[in-house]
């Protein structure tokens, strides 16, 4: 199941990201023991104007750390502020 993902992170989710242009957040648990913070780092090369979150939580940071990742997605929202008019954010 681990290998599945990391293939459909890889491959298909990589060319999904690569084939947009628009703001992306990444909200990352940092203690995920699954999809570790190394792939969010490659997310990161691919598309480096994206906004990283790093949260202190394992595989599901909006069950464990709910406040942060609101935060991270209200951050998020205030840097795109600007651009909600236009439609790109």
């Amino acid at each position: 199941m681990i290998q599945l993902y990391k293939n459909v992170l890889e491959d298909d989710l990589v060319k999904e990201l690569k084939s947009k242009d628009m703001p992306l957040a990444l909200v990352w648990g940092q203690l995920d023991p699954w999809i570790k913070p190394k792939y969010a780092d490659q997310i990161q090369q691919l598309y480096p104007d994206c906004l990283r979150f790093d949260i202190d939580a394992g595989h599901c940071p909006h069950d464990e750390a709910p406040g942060s990742v609101n935060e991270a997605i209200m951050e998020f929202m205030r840097t795109c502020n600007g651009d909600l008019a236009d439609g790109t954010c």
